[in-house]
Order: C-alpha cells, then structure tokens, then sequence
C-alpha cells in the first residue's frame, strides 16, 4: 500500500512551506532540498509538453537519464489493484501512479535550480542506475534498472536504502523523499492534488488578495541602528509558528526585526 506523505502547511516533523517562491522540505535531523521555485508554486505539465532545451528534459537531463528517473519514480510510487469493495475515490488511489502526475518531470524542473555540484551528483546517480553491473550487484540481475521487473527495481532501490555506501543511501532518500512529496502536494489544474480527497486533507484557503499586510517592510539603503524586541532571520527555525506569533505581537506594539525570507513567511508577501 501507498504511504502518504505527511504534508503540512504549518511546523510539524515533516513539513511542507509554500511562500509564494519557495519550495522547502524538512525532515528530523535531516534536510533535502531548499529550491527557489521562480514563479511561484508548481503546476503539473502533460507528458506531451516535457520541456527540454535541445534534447536536454528539463534543460539538464538526458533522454535516458529522465527515463530512469520516469521509471524510479514509478517503481517508488507505482499503480496498484485496490481492495475489494473500495470506493472510487480509494480505487483511484491505489492505481495512479507517479507518472499520471508527471512526478518525475516536476523532479527533473526542481532540480533544474540546484547548483552545478548537485546536479553532478545526480548525474552519477543516474549513470549508475543505467549499469547492469549495478543492478547485478543489487538486484542479482544483468539488466539494466529501466528493463527490470516491479520485484527486482524494489529490491534494487531497497538495497541502496540499505547500502552501506553513504552516496547510495543519499540517492535512494533524494528520490523518495522529491518523489513523495511532488505525488502528494503538486496541484493539479484546479490547484488541488488528486491524492487529497481520499486522504481527507483539505488545504487552507489562501487569503484575500485585498488583505493589508500586518507588517510594512523598512527599506534601508544605508547602514542603520535597529531597535527591535524580537528578531526572526531566515527560514529554518520551525520558524512558521514564531513567525506568526511574532506578526500576531505586531498587533501589541512590539517591535519585530526579520529579513525577507522571514518576511514572505510571516506576510506571505513576494
């Protein structure tokens, strides 16, 4: 059975914060990625509208590297036959698979803003999912990851999970953790995902655009003296509950000093 992957918009051990142009997912003692998203949050393309830049996916991925990525994404989160007597909703559930939500290719454009050194990384990982010496070594078999069986790609990806090869067990967690997370967050055309319904998650409404802004940013062009009774810097702090505590203090009197990123967090302003 599928694992939902916990997704909040608020602090928890696992959270997912969407500031207008910020992607971000934190784990307990553990981060993946911090990725600005330039132009707000994602929308999911059709199979048909793949970008590329050449015969690049994604302007960075080989045709064959974004088919192995395809493919893991599949195998982590693949269609299943429901139970008997399900709903339709939960029956949907069960069979949609990573790629009927375009999983792999919303990974591929996030990991398009990494830096060069982690696409490298990625590069390697790819290169090494594509060598049948690789998956003879964990999964007893010649073929290549893509040509393998559903059986054989779960017990490839489980031995990497379990490597005792740290680069191995960091490839493994990257994909399933980008994976998990797109399957259950991405919005569809209508802005919500298909997952939620049946996982009885209901997103927040967002606010008015007409709403005013709690806070009204101090534009300083030279070297200033701030005075402040609070201050909020940066975005990894479970710092969403501070920072609407601190924009609730505002209301007080008190004096709060933040920097931008903060800033989006607490106003949800761009």
């Amino acid at each position: 059975m599928k694992q939902a992957v916990a997704v909040f918009w608020y602090p928890g051990d696992l959270y997912q914060h969407t500031v207008t142009d910020m992607l971000y997912c934190q784990y307990p003692d553990e981060y993946v990625f911090l990725t600005s998203l330039k132009g707000g949050i994602m929308a999911i393309t059709s199979s048909s509208e793949t970008r590329a830049s050449g015969s690049r996916v994604a302007g960075w991925l080989s045709p064959d590297e974004f088919r192995i990525l395809e493919v893991a994404c599949d195998t982590l989160l693949p269609s299943l036959e429901p139970p008997p007597g399900s709903s339709a909703a939960l029956a949907a559930y069960y069979r949609r698979r990573a790629s009927d939500l375009h999983v792999a290719q919303l990974l591929a454009e996030t990991l398009a803003l990494e830096n060069a050194e982690a696409q490298t990384q990625f590069h390697q990982l790819m290169s090494l999912m594509a060598s049948p010496v690789s998956s003879l070594l964990l999964a007893g078999s010649t073929k290549p990851f893509v040509e393998l069986s559903q059986e054989r790609r779960e017990k490839y990806l489980f031995a990497m999970a379990n490597s005792p090869l740290g680069p191995l067990r960091q490839g493994y967690q990257t994909l399933k953790r980008l994976a998990g997370f797109i399957y259950f967050s991405a919005p569809g055309a209508q802005g919500v995902n298909p997952n939620w319904e049946v996982l009885d998650y209901k997103a927040p409404a967002p606010p008015p655009a007409d709403t005013p802004q709690p806070i009204t940013p101090l534009t300083i062009s030279e070297d200033t003296t701030l005075e402040a009774d609070a201050v909020i810097i940066g975005l990894n702090e479970r710092i969403c509950g501070i920072a609407l505590e601190a924009g609730e203090a505002t209301i007080y009197g008190r004096k709060i000093a933040t920097d931008t990123r903060a800033l989006k967090a607490i106003t949800g302003s761009s």
